[in-house]
């Protein structure tokens, strides 16, 4: 698909559902000739985590050892893009009743065979409320608008000690617009604070149970992979991509970098669970 620098800004500053949509099926291929897989998350760089892959899936082994999804019998994946993590979760755990629910329904499409599948939006999922003993957003819930209402609906579909679990970019303590560099232009999702995925948590009535900042794990470590293996990435992404595509790329990766470093952005995992009689 040809876009122009125009096209990015308009879709980043606007970030209506149709213009998120549009970046995603624009630029998300980017991301897997840069990879090699379909999990388009910055991955977990753990554990000597030397490629891409291996970090993705570090991620969503981590994330679902955080979220418990061992002791689940359903769990939704809300914003599931091409649903990598909830191939991984089934293999993982085969007793969990997956659904993959995304806003894109070419995403989906393009995820080929899923066991349950939702073509909705975060704000409205079509789910019986208590339904779900698990309410997952890997790398997906800075997307939705507002937060505090896909909060709401998570804590609707949970069932009575269900858990719901993030793992969302947030500004760092040091965050301000000018100090993103080429990320004011790249960063196409909301700019969530810790305080507003706290407050938003707090108004649908779960207790947050633990947060966990990662950033140092998940900025640094994919920008150096980046770096060191530019010559043969440009070559891949110039293949079906135009020049400038990689361009903007690599600056945004050296200002992701500095912007970690420098604490204003972060990464952060968060646990959250429906008490018996909340709403």
């Amino acid at each position: 698909m040809l876009i122009s620098p125009l096209d990015v800004v308009r879709w980043t500053f606007r970030r209506r559902p149709a213009d998120a949509i549009r970046l995603y099926d624009s630029l998300s291929g980017v991301m897997r000739l840069a990879t090699g897989g379909d999990s388009l998350n910055f991955g977990l760089w753990a554990d000597s985590c030397a490629e891409p892959l291996l970090a993705q899936k570090n991620m969503a082994d981590h994330f679902g050892k955080v979220a418990e999804l061992q002791n689940a019998q359903t769990a939704a994946d809300v914003g599931c893009g091409r649903a990598g993590p909830a191939r991984i979760w089934q293999e993982a755990y085969p007793n969990v009743r997956m659904v993959c629910i995304d806003i894109n329904r070419q995403g989906l499409g393009d995820a080929g065979f899923l066991p349950c599948a939702a073509n909705a939006i975060s704000t409205s999922l079509p789910l019986a409320s208590g339904s779900m003993d698990r309410v997952l957003a890997l790398e997906s819930a800075q997307h939705f608008r507002p937060l505090d209402g896909f909060t709401t609906e998570a804590a609707r579909v949970l069932s009575p000690e269900g858990i719901l679990c993030l793992a969302v970019p947030v500004a760092g303590p040091r965050y301000a617009k000018h100090r993103l560099g080429m990320l004011w232009l790249t960063w196409s999702s909301e700019h969530h604070t810790m305080s507003t995925v706290r407050a938003s948590v707090a108004s649908a009535g779960l207790q947050l149970l633990s947060e966990e900042r990662v950033g140092g794990l998940v900025y640094e470590p994919i920008a150096e992979y980046y770096l060191q293996n530019r010559v043969a990435l440009k070559r891949r992404i110039r293949s079906e991509y135009p020049g400038y595509v990689e361009s903007l790329l690599h600056r945004s990766i050296l200002d992701m970098r500095r912007a970690s470093k420098r604490d204003v952005i972060d990464y952060v995992i968060v646990k959250c669970k429906k008490a018996n009689g909340s709403r």
